[in-house]
Order: structure tokens, then sequence, then C-alpha cells
């Protein structure tokens, strides 16, 4: 039996070992080289790392969603809000948006946000945000500064598109701003 041989009948299999990761796995089998010949081979698979998987989004799905536990939030549906549609009070939030749309009540004299952050690290991904005081927001008045990455949005129509205050380090990449005040 070589590396290059090609086993197709394996008569008989038994006896596996396998490393504290699981990534070796030493198989003892018996197969058919010729007919009415059986040899005996070990040989080892070696198989690949596993991957951890990554906790569950956690859906938003209405107007002034209050964000007070960390992890990753996807938008599930449209919003159209008459106040702050998602505020943040804790660190390291992910939100993805899946291109939905966050829209505000238009009014620009009230103080409203597409998305508001108290702080911390976070990012923001695909969200369409229209018609708000701000579209995003960062102000650590609760959490500790941290940093933020705001990722392909669409943030138009608010009075200030987006307002920073504090924060330790910003990554902007792919947004569009179009038509807002200030």
């Amino acid at each position: 039996f070589s590396v290059n041989d090609e086993v197709t009948d394996i008569i008989a299999a038994g006896g596996s070992d396998s490393l504290s990761d699981g990534s070796l796995i030493r198989v003892k089998a018996i197969y058919l080289r010729q007919p009415l010949s059986s040899d005996y081979v070990e040989f080892d698979i070696i198989a690949p790392p596993q991957i951890p998987t990554l906790p569950p989004s956690i859906p938003i799905t209405e107007c002034f969603t209050k964000i007070e536990k960390s992890g990753n939030y996807i938008l599930e549906k449209d919003l159209i809000c008459k106040d702050t549609a998602i505020a943040v009070y804790v660190d390291n939030v992910n939100i993805d948006c899946q291109d939905h749309l966050i829209q505000g009540p238009i009014s620009l004299n009230e103080s409203t946000a597409g998305i508001l952050f108290s702080g911390g690290s976070a990012s923001v991904v695909g969200c369409n945000i229209v018609g708000f005081t701000y579209g995003i927001t960062y102000n650590p008045t609760l959490v500790k500064p941290g940093n933020l990455a705001i990722v392909d949005n669409y943030i138009a129509k608010n009075n200030y598109g987006i307002e920073l205050k504090g924060v330790s380090s910003i990554k902007l990449h792919s947004n569009t701003f179009s038509g807002n005040r200030n």
C-alpha cells in the first residue's frame, strides 16, 4: 500500500484515535487490493481544524430598539420611526442592516437619531438612514470611548449625517452621503 494506491474496498475498519483538538484521526483498516488477498494498513487522516461558530445575530424589528447587551444585531425589516430608531448603550455591538431602510420623522427640529451610540466599540454596515436630526451619532456618555466602523451605508436627508464625539478611532468606507444639511 502506498500513498498513490487507490483503495476501493475497505472491508473492515476500526480503532481510531484523535488529538485533543480533533485534528488527527488514526484509522486501522483491512482493504482488498487483489481478489482473495487482503492487506492490513494503518493510516492517518488529517481533518481540517474546526471553525468556531459565531453566535447567532439578534434581530432588530422595531423602532426605538434599546441595545443593552454586546453582540451581533441584524435589522430584519425597514423601520419608519417617530423618534430615535436604535440606541446602543453597551460596548462591542455590530449592526448589519442588510440594506434595509431606517427612516426618521423628517422633522429636523426634534433631536432624533437613526443610530445612537453611547460609546464603546461598534460597527454599522449596510444601513439606509434617512430623515433624522443625526443619521449616526456617537457620544461616549455611558460607555468608555472605543473604535467605530461605518461601512457601506447610505446616509441622506438628515440634519447631520454623522456626529462623532470622543471616538478613539474611526473607519469610514464605501458610504454614500447625500442631502444632509450639515
